[in-house]
């Protein structure tokens, strides 16, 4: 406002929250030109912006950038926008906070871009997945050694999201010439892409006393 320090970088920054109150309201690229005057007289800066809001837009491809292992079916549940839709950039941030609250992605990107047919904007999406989430289960098997029973064999493996679906697998395990115990856990966490969560636990407890 008239009286503040020129600070190019805030004027840069309040002008694109201006800029998205169009893009809000359906106009993918609106546009700002400026004309600045340095008054040596006064100390000031004098601008003139002329904002143009461009035309408006729908919502045309989806696509998703890469190869993640993330199944593309993941992606689509969590956005909140779709083919067809009036482009709102409030949707394709929505989406983006929705990707990263999975657990799955470091980052999330969404962009729109324009397309060749007029009226309509394409949606790219590019993610970077965590460490540890991509492809592989960790297994892990090692032997023990115990007074009371003896050898006995330990394994571990988890899969954070199997198949690329973001279902968690867990199964732990010990055998012995004593005992046979075994955990296996397997979460959905939004089943048939409802909001449902669903986990399924299965224990194997076995003992054995030779001598009793």
């Amino acid at each position: 406002k008239p009286g503040d320090i020129a600070d190019l970088v805030s004027l840069g920054d309040n002008l694109e929250r201006v800029l998205d109150l169009w893009r809000f309201r359906g106009f993918p690229f609106p546009q700002v030109s400026q004309t600045t005057q340095l008054d040596t007289v006064h100390h000031a800066l004098l601008g003139v912006f002329s904002l143009t809001h461009g035309p408006a837009a729908r919502i045309g491809e989806i696509r998703i950038l890469g190869e993640p292992w993330t199944a593309e079916r993941i992606f689509r549940r969590e956005l909140t926008f779709q083919n067809d839709d009036r482009f709102d950039l409030r949707a394709l941030r929505a989406s983006r906070e929705r990707l990263l609250a999975t657990g799955l992605f470091l980052d999330v990107s969404i962009a729109h871009v324009a397309a060749s047919q007029p009226g309509i904007v394409d949606v790219e999406i590019s993610v970077s997945e965590r460490p540890g989430l991509i492809k592989d289960c960790l297994i892990s098997i090692a032997p023990a050694y115990l007074q009371s029973e003896g050898w006995l064999g330990i394994g571990l493996a988890m899969c954070p999201n199997l198949m690329g679906q973001n279902q968690r697998l867990s199964v732990i395990g010990q055998i012995s010439a004593l005992r046979q115990l075994g955990d296996v856990q397997w979460v959905e966490p939004r089943l048939l892409d409802s909001r449902i969560n669903l986990a399924i636990n299965a224990h194997r407890r076995r003992l054995i006393y030779p001598l009793f």
